[in-house]
């Protein structure tokens, strides 16, 4: 699609596949440290929301009294940028190949700098956790 900020797809791009990597991250570690497998799929997968799903799960399994209120912030993001490009595949490339134009869900303007803070609240979210997860590892085994 045509946008007046030529910059808003690359860079809203990036950043959904900062949140995926960072979700999938999070899954792997979990996994590793506690044993728990989710359902197979989640590697290949490139839906923000199926990622968020496994997540939220082992997060609040592992934390059971974590901020619901932040978490839900987290969460509504999450799922807006999920809702904008379901497949991973909308902010790459013009039409899927069936042909449909890819980012119908797209607001008619996005400010840029308000997203990327948007982005820094996820991310600073999703460190906590992981960090959280490291500190309760017994190292000397």
């Amino acid at each position: 699609p045509l946008r007046s900020d030529i910059y808003l797809v690359p860079i809203a791009y990036l950043y959904r596949h900062h949140i995926e990597l960072n979700l999938k991250g999070l899954i792997r570690r979990n996994t590793c440290l506690t044993g728990d497998s989710p359902a197979s799929g989640w590697e290949s997968t490139h839906s923000l929301g199926d990622l968020w799903t496994i997540v939220r799960k082992q997060l609040l399994a592992t934390f059971p009294d974590e901020d619901m209120e932040a978490l839900r912030n987290v969460e509504a993001s999450i799922l807006e940028f999920h809702r904008m490009d379901p497949s991973g595949q909308g902010f790459r490339y013009w039409k899927d190949r069936k042909g449909h134009v890819s980012l119908a869900n797209m607001p008619d303007k996005v400010d840029l700098l308000r997203l990327r803070d948007v982005v820094k609240g996820i991310s600073t979210y999703l460190d906590g956790y992981d960090t959280a997860m490291l500190e309760g590892v017994p190292w000397d085994q």
